[in-house]
């Protein structure tokens, strides 16, 4: 992976501008840190809720797995291995 430090402006609708220097990246994915200045009044971020997964239920998949009644019989593709 190789890192850049360029400068840029993230636009109204969130788009960063990456110069035509790099354009044989663009279309790629990229990791992007992004290093913004201090501003005085913060900005209350609030916290990404998270579901709890609930109980399992035992049983809950019964039937959606169907099992070949010859599945433990020989492949013969390793006849000549056996």
């Amino acid at each position: 992976m190789k890192a850049i430090e360029l400068e840029t402006i993230i636009g109204q609708n969130g788009t960063l501008q990456i110069p035509s220097d790099y354009q044989h990246y663009y279309g790629k994915s990229a990791k992007i840190i992004v290093l913004l200045p201090e501003i005085e009044k913060e900005i209350e971020v609030a916290p990404i809720p998270f579901k709890i997964n609930k109980q399992r239920v035992f049983g809950s998949s019964k039937g959606l797995i169907k099992i070949a009644e010859d599945f433990d019989a020989p492949l013969e593709d390793f006849k000549d291995y056996m």
